[in-house]
């Protein structure tokens, strides 16, 4: 077996012997790291004494161990190692660790993959779930001190200053961008509406609009829509023609038409192969090493699948798979955008009928993980044709921001132009016809 017995009694007398090495390396230090039994046992009775308050040095650790009427001779961990080096030996540790797991899962995996009987999708689970626990292994979980902290908060204020007030990925929408500062780094944000009130459409034009207008890196995961149906909408937004005339005009001209959209080819990448949660996450953290990815989009919530204990309800599948989002958003330190549904409850008040909060769909933690919940809400389509004003509600789309954690919320008006399935700002002229693309 791959460990280090010397290494590991010297890891744990150091610990004993010098109580500010373990406040140091609380975070990096776990009872998995040892191979040896004593080892763990010993590393728990420190990690136990520290979270009563109590300061783990030699004499209270023996005293634990007598209590307990432990076995351990706890004068085999009395030399301690060089406290200079102590981070080099913690990750030795975890990289022996590592390759234990790692040993343990190809034992795991072997049978499996000659067994021609096994389903390839949970042995596809299985691994992705241990991959995790493997990267987290030899993560260093470094913890920030005040002076560093500093300086990331001056340099993002400074940023901002420069840019307007925008730090984020932008959406292309100005009051969009205005209200939130673009979509920031690490935050999960919440997209939520009822059917047909066109989810994906704002989603698909917030990502083009980042992609193209700003250059950014953009993965779109559609667990309900084919990648060739969702070009097809990018090619109807990117060049305003209806998307029925995409397959039914026979003037269009096609080499036109992939010219105006091959700018898509590097910054905008479909995935619609990705229906479970480790998957998705796989297919994240892969592109992020190749490139920074600047924003995420899952179209959406109620439709990724994941790997759970039988017998579980819904809403804790959705609260476990809203929490994982979250985390992978501060793992990858980008946006992530979900789209989610909302209950039949808006539909069945009276009044106005905008979302609310309440209104998200199977777990009421969607809303606890976001960092922000914005709904959209177009009132003709409940047969509403005037505001609170007298003013007409035709071709309006209302922005709901429910939530904004870092910022204030409120509600955004937007067009929506039905015959393309578009949004634009409120008071962008309405785009003109370009028959550019038609073979006179």
């Amino acid at each position: 077996m791959i460990n280090d017995i010397k290494l590991e009694k010297g890891v744990v007398s150091s610990l004993i012997n010098d109580n500010g090495l373990l406040l140091e390396f609380f975070q990096d230090v776990n009872p998995n790291l040892f191979y040896n039994s004593n080892c763990r046992y010993i590393i728990e009775i420190v990690i136990g004494l520290q979270n009563e308050g109590v300061v783990s040095d030699f004499d209270s650790v023996e005293r634990k161990l007598l209590k307990l009427k432990s076995n351990i001779d706890i004068f085999d961990y009395s030399t301690p190692l060089n406290s200079h080096n102590f981070i080099n030996y913690i990750n030795i540790l975890k990289e022996l660790t590592y390759k234990r797991e790692l040993k343990k899962l190809s034992v795991m995996l072997l049978p499996k993959s000659d067994d021609k009987l096994s389903d390839v999708f949970n042995i596809n689970n299985e691994l992705n779930q241990s991959l995790t626990k493997l990267t987290n292994i030899i993560t260093t979980n470094k913890i920030e001190n005040n002076i560093e902290l500093i300086k990331k908060v001056i340099n993002e204020i400074e940023f901002a200053k420069k840019n307007k007030g925008v730090t984020g990925c932008l959406t292309g929408f100005t009051e969009i961008d205005a209200m939130t500062g673009g979509w920031q780094n690490g935050d999960l944000i919440i997209l939520a509406a009822r059917p047909a009130m066109g989810k994906t459409s704002l989603a698909i034009n917030q990502a083009l609009n980042a992609a193209i207008d700003y250059d950014k890196n953009i993965l779109f995961f559609s667990l309900e829509m084919s990648s060739v149906q969702l070009m097809k909408r990018q090619f109807s937004l990117m060049t305003d023609i209806p998307l029925q005339d995409l397959s039914n005009d026979s003037k269009l001209d096609v080499s036109d038409l992939a010219n105006k959209v091959v700018r898509l080819e590097d910054s905008f990448k479909l995935f619609d192969k990705c229906f479970n949660l480790y998957d998705i996450k796989a297919q994240c953290r892969k592109e992020n090493n190749a490139k920074k990815v600047d924003a995420i989009y899952i179209d959406y919530l109620q439709l990724i699948k994941h790997s759970v204990d039988k017998g579980r309800s819904k809403e804790n599948e959705v609260s476990e798979i809203s929490r994982e989002l979250k985390l992978l958003a501060k793992e990858l330190n980008t946006p992530i955008i979900c789209l989610s549904q909302l209950s039949r409850a808006v539909e069945s008040r009276g009044g106005a009928k905008i979302p609310m909060l309440s209104d998200l769909r199977d777990s009421g933690s969607i809303e606890q993980d976001a960092d922000i919940v914005n709904f959209i809400y177009r009132p003709e389509y409940y047969g509403i044709t005037e505001d609170e004003n007298g003013e007409s509600t035709s071709g309006i789309a209302m922005i709901v921001f429910a939530k904004n954690r870092n910022g204030k919320t409120g509600n955004i008006k937007l067009r929506f132009m039905a015959e393309l399935t578009k949004f634009i700002t409120l008071n962008e002229f309405k785009i003109e016809q370009n028959d550019d693309w038609l073979n006179d």
